[in-house]
């Protein structure tokens, strides 16, 4: 072989040789750096998934909250019916034996009471006699099974008559108008437990104390039921 093809051979091979050593750092390099961003690219999925799940979970905690809260803040139509009940019944009761007991002087408190208790027994049967503590807590369960009537029937016809969500207090008046005429002209002598009454000062003392003390608070409790539900 002559010497210019053995040198050039050999000068061949070398240069195969330093080509191959520094392809061999690049090589490492760049996997080094193929690594090194798989890693960062897990990292960031990684860091992307743990910051998504954070983000849901807050909007569910904030979601249920929010609906715990409106949950807890709304009106409920039994505890509506109840107050409007019991607040009429009360003020009701306190107005009659106020002007019928201690003003007018024509009864007492118990015998208001008592009263009541026999003239709702006598409608279904024998109307009782004694005079016990019984038929006093009677009658005054009896005056509330009435007002609460009254109050249930107010709560359940006001979503259909708009009248009396524009007029809360005229509505209110006028209902207990409605109620002393339900009772007066209707059922006491339907009952045959009392007659028609005929005397002017009796029908408007009777319509008033209805009118404030049970068509007034009833009016005033069911329309803030109606009015706090259309704003949730």
């Amino acid at each position: 072989m002559p010497w210019f093809v053995t040198d050039c051979y050999l000068c061949t091979n070398s240069k195969i040789k330093e080509t191959h050593q520094q392809a061999k750092p690049e090589s490492f390099f760049h996997e080094h750096h193929l690594n090194t961003n798989i890693q960062n690219l897990f990292f960031f999925r990684q860091h992307f998934s743990d910051s998504y799940c954070l983000r849901i979970t807050k909007t569910k905690f904030m979601s249920n909250a929010i609906s715990t809260t409106s949950s807890a803040g709304s009106p409920s139509a039994i505890k509506t019916i109840l107050l409007a009940g019991f607040i009429a019944g009360t003020l009701d009761i306190l107005a009659a034996i106020t002007v019928y007991a201690f003003i007018m002087h024509r009864t007492t408190a118990k015998n208001l009471l008592q009263g009541i208790a026999r003239s709702v027994i006598g409608v279904f049967g024998e109307r009782p006699t004694g005079d016990s503590l019984t038929l006093t807590l009677a009658g005054l369960g009896f005056h509330f099974m009435i007002a609460f009537s009254f109050a249930i029937f107010y709560f359940l016809v006001f979503p259909y008559l708009p009248s009396l969500k524009k007029k809360r207090i005229l509505s209110g008046l006028l209902y207990g108008i409605f109620v002393w005429c339900v009772m007066n002209l209707a059922m006491l002598p339907l009952f045959h437990i009392a007659n028609i009454p005929h005397k002017w000062d009796n029908i408007l003392r009777g319509m008033i104390i209805l009118m404030l003390c049970i068509g007034l608070p009833v009016s005033l409790i069911v329309s803030r039921y109606y009015n706090s539900k259309n704003q949730l």
